[in-house]
């Protein structure tokens, strides 16, 4: 059994009917136009010049068609007038008098037409260039819009509020989303309420806040500065504010800046001050004696109640060396080098007078031990030979007997 496949043959598209439509339609605009300025022309023949009604059908055509159109017409009216309105009529005649005809108005008719594809060409650059323009405007639009949505997108990401204000009223001229995250206050209300800064501020760092941020200001000097507001559910903020004066003209204008929540680190701060508090407190009252030296053997922490019964007050003897305070002992001296060495912990058991230098005072028993302190990140992050670089600090607590 034979199989028979045919192929059917696709019908290829041609590109060139458009433009072939487009000529028909353009040559034939001129013909047409021509026509009715012949029909016209001799309908009221009797009433008006034989030529001037065909200059508007080459217009015509050389407008809308083009130069060929237009020569089209130029030649079709020229053709027209000979055949139908020059005698004789209806047959062609090119006597001298009908060519001089002829010649005139074929002259004017090319320089209208001319003219004509002139002015149509410069409308056409023009739209050329006005669409061209749009499409550039468009453009510098669409990269403006993009370039302001990174813009907004990076300053919301900062983790503060990005802020821009009058130089001389404080009015918020521009709020980062951040704003109503941090504070819960719509950005609208930044914006539009022109004293929001002021009537915001805590009331106790009001006065002090708005004066110093005007002194800096008039003096054109950039400024920081921590303060607290009062936020939309009545919680108190703490902020660093860091302010930019801009300057124009030799005069601040504008004060663009960054407000950062610190409330974190303050309240963290006064809790390390209350427990330092405490912990002074207790060792100022408990029989120890705390010690706490630099790299290099520096007393820079002397407390505890033991410091009485040697006759030194607290802190008396920060800024001394525990080696030269100890010179005369050795064993000290070995354990402190290895603690600040590095070594966790040294146990020392030895007599010792903290005010050697003052006579008459017997030597007192006590049992102390040198511990090398570091942070939990350094003992992580940090290999054994080069945690001890910088900021190493040794604690010295000692205990005492008669």
């Amino acid at each position: 059994m034979l199989f028979r496949i045919e192929a059917k043959r696709m019908p290829k598209r041609d590109h060139n009917v458009p433009s072939a439509t487009s000529a028909v339609l353009r040559y034939g605009l001129s013909i047409i136009s021509v026509a009715i300025s012949l029909s016209v022309t001799l309908l009221f023949q009797g009433y008006t010049f034989r030529t001037p009604l065909f200059f508007p059908a080459v217009i015509l055509s050389t407008w809308f068609g083009g130069t060929g159109p237009g020569l089209l017409a130029v030649a079709l009216a020229t053709l027209s007038i000979n055949y139908f309105i020059l005698e004789p009529r209806f047959a062609f005649s090119f006597s001298f008098h009908d060519i001089v005809h002829l010649a005139v108005f074929l002259f004017s008719a090319l320089l209208i037409s001319s003219w004509s594809a002139a002015r149509r060409r410069a409308e056409h650059a023009l739209e050329r260039a006005r669409v061209g323009l749009e499409d550039k405007v468009k453009e510098r639009t669409a990269e403006l819009t993009r370039s302001n949505d990174q813009f907004r997108n990076l300053v919301n990401t900062v983790g503060g509020i990005v802020w821009e204000a009058d130089a001389r009223t404080f009015t918020f001229s521009f709020v980062s989303e951040q704003a109503e995250r941090i504070l819960g206050y719509p950005i609208e209300q930044w914006l539009r309420e022109p004293t929001f800064w002021r009537d915001h501020v805590h009331p106790d760092d009001r006065n002090w806040a708005v004066e110093f941020c005007l002194n800096a200001t008039a003096q054109k000097q950039d400024h920081d500065f921590e303060y607290r507001m009062i936020a939309a559910d009545g919680r108190t903020v703490w902020l660093r504010d860091l302010v930019t004066v801009m300057v124009e003209a030799d005069r601040p204008t504008k004060l663009r800046g960054v407000m950062v929540d610190i409330t974190k680190r303050k309240l963290a701060e006064e809790q390390l001050t209350k427990t330092e508090e405490r912990l002074r407190s207790v060792i100022g009252n408990t029989p120890v004696i705390l010690f706490a030296l630099d790299r290099s053997g520096v007393i820079t922490l002397s407390e505890g109640k033991g410091l009485d019964t040697f006759g030194v007050k607290p802190g008396e003897l920060v800024g001394r060396s525990i080696f030269d305070l100890y010179h005369d002992s050795p064993e000290l001296h070995g354990n402190a080098r290895r603690a600040l060495a590095g070594e966790s912990e040294a146990v020392l058991r030895n007599s010792f007078d903290p005010t050697p230098q003052q006579e008459g005072r017997g030597c007192q028993r006590h049992r102390s031990y040198l511990q090398h302190h570091r942070s939990e990140t350094d003992r992580k992050t940090t290999p054994p030979r080069d945690r001890y670089h910088s900021g190493d600090v040794v604690v010295h607590i000692a205990g005492w007997r008669q």
